[in-house]
């Protein structure tokens, strides 16, 4: 819609566009600039927007292609995640459609079999860093969510779509996180989707 091929992308009057989820958050901050999305002191400042960074440049982007995965695997559920978009198709039609699409995307972003195998195996240590997070309360203000907050929870709860993956969300903080912010988030994946193992939580130390 607006030349690139990354969303989201949001129009601000009649001429102003901003593409990206972290510049997006920017700029609503400036227009509506309480409550902020970003702390006012310095240090807690730092670390939101260390948070921030970390759930756009390395979670959102290795929950994009294993979602993209299951839903190629699975054609079906593609029309799910199109509750309220604005498509020239239906979602009954461009939910199957799309199927061809996704998987090319894969190719394109350097995600073969193997390498969505070896990211879904790192998803168990992504998430102790999210309820880390939580629990040192860089993030999980239900208050007064910031820009960290919606980065990371968004991914949670797309990953939260795939029903393979609920059994390593289940009873996490950042489960609940992701619940709290985005309890109308679209779309699901039934299970057996995914052609490689998702890994159990370990059970913690008596």
């Amino acid at each position: 819609m607006f030349g690139r091929r990354t969303v989201p992308g949001l129009r601000i009057g009649e001429h102003s566009r901003v593409v990206g989820s972290r510049l997006i958050m920017r700029a609503l901050d400036s227009l509506v600039p309480e409550p902020p999305l970003l702390p006012h002191d310095p240090e807690a400042r730092a670390l939101v927007e260390e948070a921030e960074e970390w759930g756009d440049t390395v979670l959102q982007d290795e929950v994009r292609p294993i979602v993209l995965c299951a839903i190629a695997l699975k054609p079906s559920s593609g029309a799910s995640f199109l509750e309220g978009a604005r498509i020239p198709l239906p979602a009954s039609l461009a939910g199957p459609a799309a199927a061809p699409v996704f998987r090319a995307e894969l190719r394109l972003i350097g995600f073969p079999p193997a390498r969505i195998r070896e990211v879904i195996e790192s998803l168990p240590s992504r998430l102790d860093h999210v309820d880390t997070l939580i629990a040192e309360e860089v993030i999980g203000d239900r208050m007064c969510p910031n820009a960290a907050d919606l980065q990371i929870g968004s991914s949670i709860a797309l990953l939260s779509r795939l029903d393979d993956m609920l059994p390593l969300l289940e009873g996490r903080p950042c489960k609940t996180l992701a619940d709290d912010l985005f309890p109308a988030y679209p779309g699901r994946v039934p299970s057996g989707a995914l052609d490689v193992p998702v890994p159990e939580r370990a059970t913690a130390p008596a």
